[in-house]
């Protein structure tokens, strides 16, 4: 909400056809001194007038669009006639009408309660409903995408906290529309009953509560994403994106207006604004991708670089020199300085997955190498789930009739040696290699040493790698 000394603007807040608490609210504002003035796609704006006791009547006029130019015959004609009734016409929004009238007990505009839900019925099939039934199937069709990047990589999936992000947005558009085409449907059929059975209007109910608290759910978690970036790029994109549709919003407003003011028929004007803002869109979101390319190899946002580099046989490679949990030196004693070591890693609130390696320079290949990927479990629920990924990860590499002696496997020895809880070593066929995945409490750990341990080596490892980071 916003003001301006003679301007209120108010965020929508209420269903399309809501009309009985629209019209308590419009009432309420008046009595505190403000008009409304105009509906728009995002908020309502009020003038400021004495305050006063009015009677609103929200009414649909089904034929009218948005897109219109101007109000249909019919439409001026309904408008009259509402206006020697004492009713005078205060803004529209496509179908929604909007009267007020000062006097103390007006005669309503509409007095057949059947004709009355019909037409509000009408109005909701020729937009609403299907618009909103568009946008849940839409949720659906994201939810089941979401799944199947789960189903495929499930310990990728869990890390990456936008993947989240996108789950509770799709949910709140999902709980957003089902709340609006359930609860409308609901009133419908219990509404048409009364007209048909007492002639009786049923108030429409109200569902503001649980629409505000989604929207400002998804703010508040849309928000809290953004303040867990600590990228700049990342930073950029994001922001681009927000500028990116709030343009877009602006740009499709700004034709409509346009193509009214050259008095360009509904249907022309519909067609014109949807091609151009897909077009704008897109345009738009390839910008930003080839816009973002270009500005990342300009090296604007590059982080400090975290490495030497040296050139060996004519291609250059990097040295890193990170702190790492576990180090060779701590295995075996070594007179070799020169190791690259490198720890990465990223982390939602569930899952955290840190890659870590000490190789040797290109030159020196004879030396001993260590690489572990460190998984922190911090949701109890995905322990299994993370250990079964990484235990059948090379399942589907071989067709049928690649022999067993020649399969890649995981299985289960002796964990005592590790002091951990399970561990599985990978096999070709019958044969034993370095490389395992140790279970703890809350960690697991995949290991692949560049050389054979022994039994003191393990219990160093263990203590090392199944402590919290």
């Amino acid at each position: 909400m916003s003001n301006h000394k003679d301007i209120k603007r108010v965020l929508s807040k209420y269903s399309f056809y809501d009309r009985t608490h629209i019209q308590q609210y419009l009432e309420d504002m008046a009595a505190k001194g403000w008009m409304l003035e105009k509906i728009t796609s995002f908020y309502w704006q009020f003038k400021a007038i004495e305050p006063q006791t009015l009677h609103f009547s929200v009414n649909y006029f089904p034929p009218a669009s948005e897109f219109d130019a101007e109000p249909s015959e019919q439409l001026l004609t309904i408008r009259d006639y509402c206006a020697h009734a004492g009713w005078e016409f205060v803004t529209a929004s496509a179908q929604m009408q909007i009267y007020c009238n000062a006097q103390d007990n007006p005669t309503p505009i509409e007095t057949d309660a059947l004709v009355e839900v019909e037409t509000i019925h009408k109005a909701m099939k020729k937009n609403f409903l299907p618009s909103q039934i568009v946008l849940l199937l839409l949720g659906i069709l994201q939810i089941g995408l979401q799944f199947n990047m789960f189903h495929i990589n499930p310990i990728n999936y869990f890390v990456v906290t936008s993947n989240f992000v996108a789950i509770f947005c799709w949910l709140a558009v999902m709980i957003l529309c089902c709340t609006e085409i359930f609860g409308y449907l609901r009133w419908y059929k219990k509404a048409r009953h009364a007209a048909e059975v007492d002639g009786e209007f049923i108030n429409t109910p109200s569902y503001r509560h649980i629409l505000l608290s989604v929207v400002w759910a998804v703010l508040i978690v849309f928000m809290l994403w953004i303040l867990t970036l600590h990228n700049k790029e990342m930073y950029m994109i994001v922001g681009t994106l927000i500028l990116t549709f709030i343009f877009i919003f602006w740009f499709t407003g700004f034709v409509m207006k346009q193509l009214k003011r050259r008095k360009v028929s509904a249907k022309v004007s519909r067609i014109a604004t949807v091609a151009i803002s897909f077009a704008c869109g897109f345009l738009l979101m390839v910008g930003i991708v080839f816009g973002t390319i270009q500005i990342s190899n300009t090296g604007i946002f590059a982080e400090e670089p975290r490495y030497d580099t040296y050139v060996y046989q004519g291609h250059e490679f990097h040295v890193y020199n990170d702190e790492l949990p576990l180090y060779i030196e701590d295995l075996m004693e070594t007179d070799y300085t020169e190791y690259s070591t490198y720890w990465e890693g990223r982390e939602s609130f569930l899952l955290g997955e840190y890659e870590g390696f000490q190789r040797p320079r290109m030159d020196a290949l004879g030396e001993p190498s260590l690489r572990y990927d460190v998984y922190y479990i911090k949701w109890g629920a995905l322990y299994d789930l993370c250990v079964n990924e990484l235990v059948h990860k090379y399942d589907d590499w071989y067709d049928e009739d690649v022999p067993e002696e020649w399969r890649d496997t995981f299985r289960a020895v002796d964990s005592k040696l590790w002091n951990a809880k399970t561990v599985y070593q990978k096999s070709t066929g019958d044969t034993p290699s370095e490389q395992y995945i140790l279970c703890y409490d809350d960690i697991i750990v995949e290991l692949t040493p560049g050389f054979k341990l022994t039994n003191a080596q393990k219990l160093i490892i263990s203590e090392k790698l199944s402590q919290q980071k």
